[in-house]
């Protein structure tokens, strides 16, 4: 009795599984795979995507990413009115860059050099000075004029006579009404 009960469970077992494969079989899923083609860039790799709508995918023809293709500018200093910038890097490819810009530097002057002028009886002077050629930065101070700075030209005396008045020695400046006389 035992070995008819053995070999009914043994027969049901078999029934179930034998069942339960031809039920999978009309049920298989076929995939249907539509490709992407994935281009490489700089920084990633390349690659066909199969993709089926059951949302099983896989990838295959890998192509190695490109890396960048670099071009070099020249950096800028910074002036007292515009930015500068270092050397820098950027790709012909895509938006890479090594771009670092450098901020207006307030002490970075065109420098031009002016010569000091001595103030004289009649007209203002200065010291030597310096202005920019790019904005309105000065170190001009202005010397006041000065009335005791003539530009002196020397009169000899010349004694009187019976007929001619004279004067004694005397100073009078070229630049102003100035006289010692």
């Amino acid at each position: 009795m035992k070995q008819r009960i053995l070999n009914l469970l043994l027969m049901l077992s078999l029934l179930i599984c034998g069942a339960s494969v031809l039920v999978s079989c009309t049920s298989v899923h076929v995939h249907d795979f539509k490709s992407t083609d994935i281009p490489a860039t700089c920084t990633e790799n390349g690659y066909t995507k199969h993709s089926c709508e059951c949302g099983y995918s896989y990838v295959d023809n890998e192509v190695l990413k490109l890396g960048h293709e670099e071009l070099t500018h020249e950096g800028k200093i910074a002036t007292c009115t515009e930015i500068g910038w270092n050397e820098y890097v950027t790709c012909s490819r895509c938006d890479y860059s090594t771009y670092e810009e450098i901020a207006i530097d307030e002490n970075n002057h065109d420098e031009i050099i002016h010569e000091e002028k001595t103030a004289t009886c009649v007209e203002i002077g200065w010291n030597e000075y310096v202005t920019c050629s790019r904005c309105d930065y000065s170190t001009y101070e202005e010397i006041a004029i000065d009335e005791n700075n003539h530009d002196e030209i020397i009169h000899e005396e010349k004694t009187a006579t019976c007929v001619e008045i004279g004067w004694n020695e005397y100073v009078t400046c070229s630049r102003c009404d100035y006289s010692t006389y």
